[in-house]
C-alpha cells in the first residue's frame, strides 16, 4: 500500500529478536494447508521455553508431510524461529510485513513435536461446523472448481481456487467477490432476517442477527473487510435502540478507528484500503445519484453501472499502485455478476446447510453450477478482452494525494469547483503545462547511469538505464515454471515501479529458462522495440517461441555475434565478444554458447557472461585476452564451479562480481572454491541470496553500489 506505519513496528521488530531454537507451546489455530513437501498451519504460542511474555502471539508453523494436526490442538514443538523474508527489490512483496498485518510474527520450523491435548473452545467448535458446511458443499457439488468457488464466496476458504481462476477474477475487476464483505454479509442480514420472520419483537431480532454475524465473523477468520461490514452493521443497530439517526459516514470512521486499533499495520494491508475506499465511493459518491429510471430492469442496470463507477472513483487509485492495471471493462462483469451473485448464495447457504440430504443438494446444486458456470464464462470472457488490462508505471504518491484531494473538494464543492474551472480554465491550463514540463526536465537533469541486478531467486535479471534514459533488459529468470512466472510476478511489476513502460532493447544471454523464461510475459504486455539474440548452434525449444513471438509482435531482431557493436546512446554502447562462428562449442551448448557482452558506459564497464562454462572461458582467454578487463563482471553460470577459472577471473579483474542465485537454492550455487577465487583476487561480491536486488549508479566515475539486503560478503 501507498501509505507506511511505524506504530506498533517496535513490538513487531523487538519482541522474537532473541528467539531463534526452543521449545513453542502453542494451539493450532488453523486447518492444515498441504504444501509440496511440508503441512503449513498458523498457530497461537501459549509459551516459548516456558516464558509467557510470547503468550498470544501468532506463528507460521511448518511441519513434516506426514504429520497432521487439528484445529485447537496443543503442541509442544521443538523447533526454529525465523522472521519472514522482507522486500528482495524495490517496492516488491514484503512477505514479513504482509504476516505483522495479520498479527503473524514470524514462521516455526518444527523437528519434534509431542501433541499435549486439544481444546473445544467456541473458535473450534465454529471451526468443526465450517468444515461441515465444506464437506456438504463438496458431497453436493459434483465439479471442484465450482465447490471451492461456492466455499470462497460462502465461507472465505479460497485456499481450492485456482491461481489462474484468482487472475481471471482479477483481471475483470471482480476479486470482491472472493473476499467476504459488506456484499456478502449484507445478503446474509436478508437471509437471517427471513429465516427470524417468526419473531415479532425488531430489537430481538437485530440482536440476534449481530449474534450470528459476528460468530460467522469469527468462523471465516475476522478479516479486514468482514469487520468492517460487521461493525457498521452493529452502529446501525445501535443508533436504531437509542433511537437516533444512523450517518453511514460516521459509522464508517468510526469502523476504520475501532480496525486501526485492532491492529495499526492494517493501515499497509490492501484489503482494508479496498473495502473502505469501495464504501466510501458508495457513501460519498453514489448516495448523491438520484436519478431513477421508470422501466424496472433498466434502472437496475443503471444503478448498478453508476455504483460500479463510484467505487472505482475511491479505488483505481489503489489498484494502480499496487496492479499497475486499469480496467475499462469493470462496469461490464460488475453489472453481469450482480444478476447472479444474490441467488448463487443463497442457493449455496441452502447446499452449505442442508447438501448432506442427497435429494436437496442435488437438486440445488444443479442450478448452482449452472450460475456458477455463467459467472465463469463472463469473468474469462472480460478479463481477456484487451482493454480489462492495460499496464501503467506506478505513480508518484503526491499525484495519488493530490487526486483524492480534488475528489474530496469536488464531491463537497462541486459547484465552487465548477465555477472555479470556467473562471480560471486557462491559468489552471498553463500551470499544469508547466508543472509537467518542469517535472520531466528535473528528471532528465537528475539522471545517472544505473545498473538493476534484480533479485529473481535461481536466475538472471539485469536492468541499465543509461543517463538519457535509454533501458536495456538482459535476460528475466525462469519463466511458468513449478512455482511461479518471474516475468509476471516479479520483473513485470518491477519494472512499472521503476516507471518503465516500454524498453529500448531486451538482450537475451541464452535459452535456459532460468534467463529467457520470465522474458515472454515482458515481451506479451510491454512494448519492446529491439530484442537481441546470439547466433544459434542449435535450435532451442524457447528460440523457436520466441521468434514466433517477435513476428507476431513487430519487434527488431538483431542476431550477434564476436566483433559486433550496438549503440546504445552517445555515451553507451555494447560490445559482443561471444559467441564466435569460428569457435562455437558443442558441449553443452546452450550454455557455452552464450552471449558474452561487453557494456561500455564512458570509462566503466561491465562483463556480462550469461552460463558460460570453463571450456568457452578458455577460447574467450586465447581470442580476447586482455580485452576482457571490465570493472564489473556478471558472475558466469550463478558463481558454478563449472565456470570462473582463475586465468579468466585474473584477465577480466573486477573491482566487483555479481552472483543472481537462489536463496538455499538446491544446485549449490554459488561454489565456495569459485568465492575464494574472487575473494583472493580482492573482489567485492555481491549475491541475491544474501544481498537482494543490487543497485549500481556510476557517477563522477565512481561506483557506487547499494544493496537490498544490507548483508555483504568482502
Amino acid at each position: 500500500m501507498f501509505l507506511k506505519t511505524n506504530i506498533s513496528l517496535n513490538k513487531f521488530e523487538s519482541l522474537y529478536n532473541n528467539v531463534n531454537y526452543g521449545n513453542f507451546l502453542v494451539k493450532i489455530t488453523s486447518n492444515v494447508e498441504e504444501k509440496e513437501y511440508v503441512n503449513k498451519y498458523i498457530g497461537k504460542v501459549i509459551a516459548i521455553d516456558n516464558n509467557s511474555k510470547y503468550k498470544n502471539t501468532k506463528l507460521i508453523i511448518y511441519t513434516k508431510k506426514k504429520e497432521n494436526y487439528k484445529f485447537g490442538d496443543i503442541l509442544k514443538i521443538e523447533g526454529t524461529f525465523n522472521y519472514a523474508d522482507i522486500s528482495r527489490n524495490y517496492k516488491g512483496f514484503d512477505y514479513r510485513k504482509s504476516l505483522w498485518q495479520n498479527s503473524i510474527y514470524g514462521i516455526l520450523k518444527a523437528e519434534n513435536i509431542f501433541k499435549i491435548s486439544e481444546e473445544k473452545d467456541i473458535e473450534c467448535k465454529l471451526n468443526n461446523l465450517k468444515l461441515n458446511l465444506e464437506k456438504n458443499i463438496e458431497l453436493s457439488m459434483s465439479e471442484e472448481k465450482c465447490s471451492s468457488f461456492l466455499k470462497g464466496i460462502i465461507l472465505g476458504d479460497t485456499s481450492g481456487i485456482s491461481e489462474e481462476m484468482k487472475s481471471n477474477f482479477r483481471d475483470a475487476s471482480l476479486s470482491h467477490i472472493l473476499a467476504i464483505s459488506g456484499m456478502h454479509i449484507t445478503y446474509i442480514i436478508l437471509l437471517i432476517d427471513k429465516v427470524l420472520n417468526f419473531i415479532n419483537s425488531r430489537k430481538l431480532k437485530k440482536i440476534i442477527s449481530i449474534i450470528i454475524i459476528y460468530l460467522f465473523v469469527v468462523m471465516i477468520g475476522k478479516t479486514p473487510s468482514s469487520l468492517r461490514a460487521l461493525l457498521m452493521f452493529c452502529m446501525i443497530v445501535l443508533a436504531e435502540f437509542f433511537y437516533r439517526k444512523s450517518d453511514v459516514f460516521v459509522n464508517w470512521c468510526v469502523s476504520l478507528i475501532i480496525i486501526l486499533i485492532i491492529n495499526p499495520m492494517y493501515v499497509e494491508n490492501l484489503g482494508v484500503w479496498l473495502s473502505f475506499g469501495g464504501t466510501l465511493g458508495i457513501i460519498k459518491i453514489y448516495s448523491k445519484n438520484t436519478i431513477k429510471i421508470k422501466n424496472k430492469f433498466l434502472d437496475y442496470v443503471y444503478q448498478n453501472f453508476i455504483l460500479s463507477i463510484c467505487v472505482q472513483i475511491c479505488i483505481f487509485p489503489v489498484i494502480i499502485y499496487n496492479f499497475n492495471t486499469i480496467s475499462l471493462t469493470f462496469f461490464i462483469s460488475n453489472i453481469a455478476v450482480s444478476f447472479l451473485i444474490a441467488p448463487i448464495m443463497f442457493i449455496g447457504f441452502v447446499i452449505s446447510f442442508f447438501g448432506k440430504y442427497v435429494i436437496i443438494g442435488k437438486v440445488f446444486s444443479i442450478i448452482e453450477i449452472i450460475l456458477i458456470k455463467i459467472i465463469f464464462v463472463s469473468t474469462n470472457f472480460v478479463s481477456n478482452i484487451s482493454l480489462s488490462k492495460i499496464y501503467v508505471k506506478t505513480p508518484n504518491i503526491i499525484v495519488l494525494i493530490l487526486y483524492y484531494i480534488s475528489l474530496y473538494l469536488y464531491v463537497n464543492n462541486r459547484d465552487f469547483i465548477f465555477q472555479l474551472l470556467k473562471k480560471y480554465k486557462k491559468k489552471i491550463i498553463s500551470s499544469i503545462l508547466i508543472i509537467c514540463i518542469l517535472s520531466n526536465l528535473i528528471k532528465i537533469t537528475k539522471n545517472n547511469f544505473e545498473i538493476y541486478f534484480i533479485d529473481v531467486g535461481q536466475g538472471d535479471c539485469t536492468l541499465i538505464k543509461t543517463e538519457t534514459n535509454k533501458t536495456v533488459l538482459i535476460d528475466g529468470g525462469e519463466g511458468n515454471g513449478d512455482k511461479y512466472d518471474q516475468g509476471e510476478y516479479t520483473v513485470l511489476p518491477y519494472l512499472l515501479d521503476r516507471g518503465i513502460t516500454s524498453l529500448d532493447y531486451i538482450m537475451i544471454s541464452h535459452f535456459d529458462s532460468d534467463h529467457c523464461g520470465g522474458l515472454f510475459y515482458i515481451i506479451e504486455n510491454l512494448k519492446v522495440k529491439n530484442i537481441i539474440i546470439g547466433l544459434q548452434s542449435e535450435k532451442y525449444p524457447h528460440y523457436i517461441n520466441l521468434l514466433n513471438l517477435i513476428k507476431n509482435k513487430k519487434i527488431n531482431l538483431i542476431i550477434v555475434e564476436n566483433g559486433q557493436k550496438i549503440k546504445i546512446d552517445r555515451t553507451s554502447y555494447i560490445d559482443i565478444l561471444w559467441p564466435d562462428r569460428n569457435n562455437l562449442v558443442q558441449e553443452n551448448s546452450i550454455n557455452n554458447n552464450s552471449i558474452v557482452a561487453k557494456f561500455y558506459y564512458k570509462n566503466k564497464t561491465i562483463l556480462f557472461t550469461g552460463d558460460i562454462e570453463k571450456i568457452a572461458e578458455e577460447k574467450m582467454i586465447n581470442l580476447h585476452g586482455n580485452n576482457l578487463k571490465s570493472d564489473i563482471l556478471k558472475s558466469p553460470h550463478h558463481g558454478s564451479n563449472s565456470s570462473s577459472i582463475k586465468e579468466f577471473i585474473n584477465l577480466v579483474d573486477p573491482q566487483i562480481v555479481l552472483i543472481g542465485v537462489g536463496k538455499d537454492n538446491s544446485y549449490g550455487h554459488p561454489s565456495l572454491l569459485v568465492l575464494e577465487r574472487y575473494l583472493s583476487n580482492n573482489i567485492r561480491i555481491y549475491r541475491t541470496d544474501l544481498n537482494g536486488e543490487i543497485v549500481i549508479k556510476i557517477k563522477n566515475k565512481k561506483i557506487l553500489v547499494d544493496e537490498k539486503i544490507k548483508l555483504r560478503i568482502e
